[in-house]
């Protein structure tokens, strides 16, 4: 067996104290609510060690000190431990996970999402005071990753649910079925109130006219594995249609582009779909009060893709390629993206490091790609399997650009500069906080097998 030497080069910086996996190094301490600490890195590993296998060479570990003054916990909070890795490398299989440990030495919280994701987010309600390891673990890393690690003390609490899972366990409990909680920010009102998502489409970018390796219909990776065609095969065969006729063939060009839905509200996005039940379609979303409690409402259909393997919610997102006006405003439609629905889940964190920024709750899996979710409570169908397709606050849903299906077919159309236009919820089947910020507008011009961003100028 051959073994090859892991050479592991880090940086770290914090913002209140110097701190590093070195036992003799100073390490930063926390005593008020919003004081952060903050270190930054880079890990390389090919291997997958969990966190009681790592080694100095595997893992990277900081210490912290939670010292809060007698009084301070009249109001909930906890402890937030972000960790952030750069977007363009949201891949298949490319994950780093974060552990956090306790005074105790016991394992009081963690965040290990499983793929498709450039963050984590671990929370810690009402920390006790004392000494605190974090743990940066290297899932799966090809060549070397940086990465931001950030933890601060934060207003909040957390709420039990009824709700359970048979697959995953996100929390430090290690036993299955296991029962999610979740987590809102701020001061908890005295009655309850609803807490709504506040969706934003962000703009297109990263523009390609060429594809990565499509493993599967799904499964793909980018990696700087890139290659012409720009269209993979099963999309210019039209084979990977939900249902027949909703795919076109004979796409020989596609525009590809990450494309990211973001939660800026205070409110979870959630959207269940029950394919046991009713008509195997119905979408309905639910939104959380203040004290846990929910209530469910239509929100429109969800369709199980065969071709991904997990549902798709469905007449959302309508996404087009627009001639420039001649004010600098979309103009005619040159060409839609065809409607395949989205399936979301907590893949980037873009409130790292703000006020805003939380959790993560809905993983990888059981979010979407699983149907073994079951609730007591739920407002639709009581104790019935269901998918969900969803997105914690401050946190999105990011499709990266070489995702197969995730396309505009340019095929006939001329070499130039573009707008390109996302439009969600148009109908209003989901309640959000506000509707004002559903569009977003970019712009690209492409020419040959290369397109680029360009400046959005209206007059």
């Amino acid at each position: 067996m051959r073994h090859r030497r892991i050479v592991v080069v880090f940086h770290v910086t914090a913002l209140i104290a110097l701190a590093s996996a070195a036992p003799a190094a100073a390490q930063p301490t926390l005593n008020r609510t919003g004081q952060a600490a903050a270190w930054s890195g880079s890990i390389s590993n090919s291997a997958a060690p969990r966190p009681e296998s790592c080694t100095e060479y595997t893992c990277h570990s900081y210490g912290l000190t939670v010292k809060l003054p007698r009084g301070a916990r009249r109001i909930p909070l906890g402890l937030l431990v972000s960790l952030k890795w750069p977007d363009d490398q949201l891949d298949a299989f490319y994950d780093l996970d974060v552990y956090v440990y306790g005074p105790g030495g016991g394992l009081v919280g963690r965040s290990n999402n499983v793929t498709y994701s450039s963050a984590e987010g671990a929370w810690v309600q009402n920390p006790k005071n004392g000494a605190y390891r974090i743990v940066v673990a290297p899932r799966d890393v090809v060549g070397t990753s940086p990465y931001r690690l950030r933890a601060v003390l934060k207003t909040g609490w957390t709420v039990h649910t009824p709700q359970t899972s048979q697959v995953a366990d996100p929390t430090s409990t290690g036993t299955l079925p296991y029962t999610p909680d979740f987590v809102f920010l701020g001061k908890r009102p005295r009655r309850p109130r609803a807490l709504l998502p506040d969706l934003v489409p962000d703009r297109a970018k990263n523009f390609h006219i060429e594809s990565a390796v499509g493993g599967t219909f799904y499964q793909s990776m980018d990696r700087n594995l890139r290659h012409q065609p720009s269209c993979y095969a099963q999309e210019t065969t039209g084979a990977d249609g939900d249902k027949p006729g909703d795919q076109p063939v004979g796409t020989l060009r596609c525009l590809r582009f990450d494309q990211s839905l973001i939660n800026r509200g205070r409110g979870p996005f959630e959207i269940r779909a029950y394919p046991n039940n009713g008509n195997g379609t119905d979408a309905w979303q639910v939104v959380y009060r203040t004290n846990g409690t929910y209530f469910g409402r239509k929100a429109g259909q969800a369709i199980f893709s065969n071709a991904h393997g997990h549902i798709h919610y469905r007449h959302f997102d309508d996404t087009g390629l627009y001639a420039v006006g001649p004010n600098g405003r979309p103009g005619r439609l040159v060409k839609a993206m065809v409607d395949k629905g989205r399936c979301a889940v907590d893949t980037t964190d873009p409130s790292f490091g703000t006020r805003s920024d939380g959790p993560a709750h809905y993983f990888v899996p059981s979010t979407c790609d699983q149907n073994d979710n079951a609730d007591p409570h739920d407002p639709a169908y009581p104790n019935a399997n269901y998918f969900r397709s969803a997105i914690s606050p401050g946190w999105a849903d990011t499709y990266p650009w070489f995702i197969p299906d995730s396309y505009i077919d340019i095929t006939n159309v001329p070499d130039g500069r573009y707008l390109i236009v996302d439009r969600i919820n148009e109908a209003g089947n989901v309640l959000e906080s506000r509707r004002s910020n559903d569009v977003s507008v970019a712009c690209v011009e492409f020419h040959g097998t290369a397109a680029n961003d360009c400046p959005v100028v209206t007059r």
